[in-house]
């Protein structure tokens, strides 16, 4: 009897440590189904609209427990069709696109929707988005931002004025939809609400430091320039820096984005008005957008708009303080 008991006790005790080992290994294998993928692409990782971009979307990664693959094109198309392309390859759930050439990336982000994945896409125009049935389309209101900063260029120049002033661009040397809606968005606001104003250059810069020669040799060739418009980031501290090495505080200079040095340079009036494109809550939104897909089935019907403002010396303070925590005094002397 009393062996009995103890086989009976010993197989008592095999099935409750079966059970245990069926359950954990359940368990472990249930979290790990869980555990989705995002893939983020982005067309470089240098300014500061993209880092807090990226600091957006890892926030919202982890709050919902997704495993994040980042790359950085560093403005190079090729290099990004690739990295989406690998992005692809491992079959990740969600796909979060900056894209750098409209119609090259097109055919990439059609593989990745035929492959399940969802994509949410930025900047696209709306009738794309529409037509390829994407997961979202983030939006910040490019042609907004460049009304906005040109607006602001027309209103100090008839101040001045120079309802007849020569303007050049400094642009990206990429195509990318957006940032074509904010060259639309300037001459909409200047050149054809004030047609003496001219648009007599158009340059284009990659980097800071070409932004920074493209516009001294700008001030060299046409003395009597009276105003620049920067599509981007680079564009607008390059083009800012050699305002102020020239000494040419009587140029007009607006411009579309919101780093800190560009924060630095509207508060100094080297730059008289920047339009605000929110990189924060584009990374923010963007994971929730594809939470709400992975885990609800739910679509955005319509692009999604992130609103900006137009940066002053009189708002600029606020504005820092709110988007990259902490006080704009903190930056200032870098």
């Amino acid at each position: 009897m009393k062996r009995i008991k103890s086989r009976f006790l010993i197989y008592l005790m095999i099935v409750a440590l079966s059970v245990t080992f069926v359950f954990v290994t359940t368990a472990s294998s249930v979290y790990a189904q869980k555990q989705k993928t995002i893939g983020l692409a982005m067309h470089f990782l240098q300014d500061d609209w993209a880092l807090t971009m990226k600091r957006g979307v890892e926030e919202v990664a982890a709050k919902y427990n997704y495993k994040l693959f980042v790359t950085d094109a560093n403005f190079d198309p090729a290099r990004q069709m690739e990295q989406v392309e690998s992005l692809i390859t491992r079959r990740v759930d969600a796909l979060i696109v900056v894209h750098l050439n409209t119609e090259e990336i097109l055919p990439v982000l059609d593989k990745a929707k035929r492959r399940g994945i969802a994509v949410v896409g930025s900047g696209l125009p709306a009738d794309i988005f529409y037509e390829k049935g994407y997961l979202s389309n983030l939006w910040t209101d490019n042609h907004i931002m460049g009304l906005l900063a040109g607006r602001k260029m027309a209103d100090l120049l008839a101040l001045k004025g120079k309802d007849d002033a020569k303007i050049a661009i400094v642009d990206a040397p990429i195509t990318m939809y957006a940032i074509q809606l904010r060259v639309r968005g300037f001459k909409f606001a200047t050149v054809e609400e004030y047609p003496k104003m001219k648009i007599i250059v158009e340059e284009k810069a990659g980097t800071i430091e070409e932004a920074m020669r493209v516009t001294e040799n700008l001030f060299t060739a046409h003395p009597d320039l009276d105003a620049i418009f920067a599509t981007y980031s680079t564009a607008l501290i390059g083009a800012a820096r050699a305002k102020q090495a020239r000494n040419k505080m009587d140029v007009v200079l607006t411009g579309v984005d919101n780093d800190k040095e560009v924060c630095k340079l509207v508060k100094l009036g080297v730059i008289d008005g920047a339009a605000v494109n929110n990189g924060y809550a584009f990374g923010k939104q963007a994971v929730e957008i594809a939470h709400d897909y992975l885990e609800n089935n739910k679509r955005m019907t319509t692009p999604y708009y992130i609103p900006g403002p137009l940066l002053t010396a009189e708002n600029v303070e606020a504005f820092y303080q709110e988007y990259f925590a902490e006080p704009l005094s903190a930056y200032m002397g870098k």
